[in-house]
């Protein structure tokens, strides 16, 4: 299975599979329900069952466990098809890990924040992200710093993940400026194109996705501290 698909494996012991296989889940049309399909027609689960399974993927750190509920059984020569539904926050979650979705968007953890330096000839502004997705991000600058940027459109953004790796290199076009206190918020979308373009956004991408699903192991442990 590939690292970035997401597999489930029934946990509980009347339920498990006889060679432990980890089986593909797909969530489909943006809901909170899992199709799970098992080539050797087990483990066989009654319509209605709570099941308790684990999720894995490749930003998870080890496997996620998570219950649902049996909603739908299609039996086939060999295999079954099992939908499973999910109850948010859990399944909100889920179906973000399964689909992938760039624009999802995340708020870095308090104490580890995401740092942004914005740069544009001949100056350069340094603050942290409040919230990031694979397509833009969100900072907010001071009064100070928005009279150098107000006629500034476009910057070069280096975005420092709290994993410790390099920067993270993007360009990007101010879409929206707005007044929040007594700071300025900045929605600025990242400039597609260019030879890096691809490979910095997948790593954007990887931090949000490693993000949601912390996020998601605080919503099952019903952990208010994000």
């Amino acid at each position: 299975m590939d690292e970035r698909t997401l597999g489930f494996r029934t946990k509980t012991k009347d339920n498990a599979l006889s060679d432990g296989t980890v089986q593909n889940a797909e969530f489909r049309h943006g809901g909170a329900v899992a199709w799970v399909d098992f080539h050797d027609a087990r483990p066989m689960l009654a319509v209605g069952r709570v099941v308790v399974g684990e999720f894995h993927h490749g930003t998870l750190n080890a496997p996620l466990e998570a219950h649902g509920r049996v909603v739908q059984r299609l039996e086939g020569e060999g295999s079954c098809s099992y939908q499973i539904r999910f109850g948010d926050p859990v399944g909100a979650a889920l179906t973000t890990l399964a689909n992938r979705r760039s624009a999802v968007r995340v708020r870095p953890h308090v104490e580890m924040p995401v740092h942004v330096k914005l740069t544009w000839p001949g100056n350069e502004v340094r603050t942290s992200a409040e919230d990031i997705s694979g397509t833009g991000v969100a900072v907010l600058v001071n009064m100070v710093d928005e009279a150098r940027m107000f006629r500034v459109h476009r910057f070069d953004l280096a975005i420092e993940p709290p994993a410790g790796s390099k920067p993270i290199k993007l360009s990007a076009d101010v879409r929206h400026r707005s007044l929040v206190g007594s700071s300025i918020r900045y929605g600025i979308e990242f400039e597609s194109g260019g030879g890096d373009f691809e490979k910095e956004q997948r790593l954007v991408v990887d931090y949000v996705m490693q993000r949601q699903a912390e996020l998601l192991r605080f919503a099952i442990r019903g952990d208010e501290r994000q």
